[in-house]
């Protein structure tokens, strides 16, 4: 809604001054990728956005023809970024509910989808709840465990025997 109207807004703003640096581009660019998320195919547009913040930096100069053009499209596009977690749930052949887990690394990714019964679905929604369109972790063992963790600092494996210094 309104936060996608100011970035928006932002973006046109910036291609009307036709300059930036680097670094203000990134920012520019974290804003569209936290919008993004909601359409991961949508990051696909912003190549050249990325380029050009790494090479300029902290220095100042005209957006390339490219990077407009990709900004555009991302003010564009943005309408599309996003998504409700009120929908229903899409049925499968079986007439089960169908469920998607999708994931990417540098040199790939996939999709893989099932269907549910009623059942798994009930164990998925345990562990999950929606409250004011975030994903909170329910089970508060684990919520515990993370607390832990943090109490306990950075976690970092303990190294062999033979290498741990002796008091």
């Amino acid at each position: 809604g309104e936060r996608r109207r100011r970035l928006e807004a932002g973006i046109r703003q910036l291609l009307r001054k036709g300059v930036c640096n680097g670094r203000a581009l990134s920012c520019v660019i974290g804003h569209l990728t936290w919008a993004f998320l909601a359409r991961r195919p949508l990051l696909s547009v912003l190549w050249q956005c990325y380029r050009f913040a790494r090479l300029l930096g902290r220095r100042v100069g005209p957006l390339w023809p490219e990077v407009r053009a990709e900004l555009a499209a991302s003010a564009d596009l943005l309408c599309l970024a996003e998504a409700s977690l009120r929908r229903e749930w899409a049925t499968g052949s079986c007439g089960g509910k169908v469920v998607l887990a999708s994931d990417a690394s540098p040199t790939g990714g996939g999709v893989v989808h099932t269907e549910v019964t009623e059942e798994e679905l009930a164990g998925l929604a345990e562990h999950v709840e929606h409250r004011g369109g975030e994903l909170t972790q329910l089970v508060e063992e684990q919520d515990a465990t993370v607390r832990q963790a943090h109490l306990a600092g950075p976690h970092r494996p303990a190294p062999p025997a033979h290498q741990r210094r002796r008091r």
